[in-house]
């Protein structure tokens, strides 16, 4: 049996293992066509949550994270089939089943996900794989591939200056190449000689490869071309945008209005400074807006004027501004910039007017994410982290301004919930001071480089 096949017939066991604790838990409270409709929508939101936060995407995530994408989903298709149920008076009224029941399939879960990993591996092994890389300094952070996935072992380590017979013969013991920043013409040659011989390639893109993510093929004279070009304006998408932001922006109002409460009383009562700032930031056609947060620095944090990110372990931090920066409570406020129409709840991060010029004056494309309002979350925030290169956020940004849709902007607010309680996501940027073990990390690609020579 393939392991396509494989693949498909355990996630139909996972959903096939919930949808049954979801049944043996409602027995007894509902039955008939209540209970074929409930789980009817259980297994339609779980699907969809599941696909939401990539809870099946064992190639690239590792166990944990697998386990607690699929807890989360559970915990939010187990949340809407009960407030539909309490709507139509069909839902159990026993919390505690309800609790019981979530716990069962989440335990189901973390014993799926790490019993079929442990099968796959043995029947099919783990997939070799090749990194290849032009800068040196791209080390640091390539050093997560090593642990990207449990399906996934890095055999070797490869610095590509020019691609020549010997590099091409190393990739025919692999089964996965992974390009970090090679230079076009050698990523062209590589990509041509894994295409002909059937092996996975993932790539770090370029704003072009970006771009041509949105590409459409027309014919011309009997010639093949390939159109890259703005979107044309959508109104309706646009409306409809915009009608989600208010209805999003009213309801989160009303709904955090207790955790903004205790938030504002917990940072005056540490240094009696402010509760809220307010900054520049630039949207949509460069404009310039006032962008509200709940404060979590010291006051006069910047008392030099200069603009600075926030580094990993930064003593400009305070102790409650630790906790709201972690849990993204500190972009609450920002609800009433999107009611006023200067954000969206979806969209890119809005950037500094004189960040935004440094990394302009670097990258030009960086531009290219005024094409739309600025965002609560977006692309880049999920995706991403808060020490990712402003580059490759544009990139990300970028991506999302090609393929922006109403279902896109759903599901990125939906992912949105995952990323709020994962640490890394929220973490400053490391400052080439406060690099960890520089001297080690280059002895250890030394080393690799000798190896795969």
């Amino acid at each position: 049996m393939g392991k396509y096949v494989m693949e498909r017939l355990f996630k139909v066991f996972n959903i096939a293992g919930m949808a049954f604790i979801f049944v043996g838990g409602h027995t007894g409270y509902i039955s008939g066509k209540d209970m074929l409709y409930q789980l009817l929508l259980f297994v339609i939101v779980y699907c969809f949550m599941t696909r939401t936060y990539e809870a099946f995407e064992t190639q690239t995530k590792k166990s944990m994270e697998l386990i607690y994408s699929q807890g989360l989903a559970l915990f939010l298709a187990d949340a809407v089939t009960y407030l539909t149920g309490y709507v139509t008076k069909t839902s159990i009224n026993d919390i505690w089943m309800m609790l019981l029941k979530l716990v069962a399939q989440t335990a189901f879960a973390a014993i799926y996900t790490l019993g079929s990993n442990q099968i796959m591996c043995h029947l099919y092994g783990k997939k070799e794989a090749a990194v290849l890389y032009g800068n040196s300094e791209m080390f640091e952070k390539m050093k997560d591939l090593r642990h990207m996935s449990d399906w996934i072992h890095v055999k070797m380590w490869i610095r590509v200056l020019e691609v020549t017979p010997q590099t091409l013969e190393q990739l025919k013991d692999v089964d996965l190449v992974i390009l970090q920043e090679i230079d076009r013409v050698q990523k062209d040659q590589i990509l041509r000689y894994c295409a002909a011989n059937g092996i996975e390639v993932y790539l770090k893109p370029e704003m072009e490869d970006v771009l041509m993510c949105s590409m459409k093929s027309v014919s011309v004279n009997g010639t093949m071309l390939l159109q890259i070009g703005n979107k044309n304006e959508r109104p309706v998408y646009e409306l409809v945008k915009r009608m989600m932001d208010i209805c999003i922006s009213v309801v989160g109002l009303v709904l955090a209005s207790p955790v903004m409460l205790i938030t504002a009383g917990l940072i005056k009562a540490q240094d009696r400074g402010t509760v809220l700032y307010s900054q520049k930031r630039l949207t949509k056609d460069g404009k310039i807006f006032e962008i509200y947060k709940f404060r979590s620095m010291k006051m006069d944090a910047e008392k030099d004027g200069k603009a600075r990110l926030a580094e990993k372990s930064d003593d400009r931090i305070t102790t409650v501004g630790k906790w709201i920066r972690m849990t993204r409570i500190d972009e609450l406020p920002q609800f009433i910039n999107v009611l006023r129409g200067d954000m969206s709840i979806v969209g890119p991060r809005p950037e500094r007017p004189e960040l935004a010029e440094k990394y302009t004056e670097e990258n030009p494309e960086f531009t290219m994410r005024l094409k739309v309002k600025a965002g609560i979350t977006g692309f880049a925030q999920v995706y991403g982290r808060y020490n990712t290169p402003a580059i490759e956020k544009a990139q990300m940004d970028a991506y999302y301004i090609r393929k922006a849709s109403v279902l896109m902007d759903l599901r990125l607010i939906l992912a949105t919930v995952k990323v709020l309680f994962m640490k890394e996501s929220s973490e400053g940027v490391v400052t080439e001071s406060k690099t960890e073990n520089r001297a080690e990390n280059k002895a250890y690609k030394m080393i690799k480089e000798r190896e795969t020579a």
